[in-house]
């Protein structure tokens, strides 16, 4: 009888331990989605030349035209990029960085 209790006692011992291990780990998930920065696939970029200059520029370099958020400044999306990410798309940026229409 007191066998039973041992190995009763372990299991249960065994399955908390379990548990906090999953609780952490998920905390640690969280956290990080927390604290980390979020980037999408969206650029509001300022862009001298007009809505033409900003359509070619779009084209050039792979992202859709959207819209003119206001003069100079141009809504882009890139459709190669994901939706949401705590990675920066460093590449996509600096490629479209370089123009010397981007200001």
């Amino acid at each position: 009888m007191i066998e039973y209790f041992i190995r009763f006692a372990r299991k249960d011992f065994f399955a908390v331990k379990m548990d906090i291990v999953h609780l952490s780990i998920f905390g640690l998930f969280v956290i990080e989605f927390i604290l980390a920065d979020h980037y999408t696939d969206t650029w509001a970029v300022e862009i001298k030349g007009g809505p033409d200059v900003a359509r070619t520029l779009a084209q050039k370099h792979g992202f859709t035209y959207i819209e003119e958020i206001m003069p100079d400044y141009y809504h882009f999306q890139h459709r190669k990029v994901a939706k949401r990410s705590i990675y920066p798309s460093t590449h996509t940026q600096s490629s479209l960085a370089a123009e010397p229409e981007i200001l």
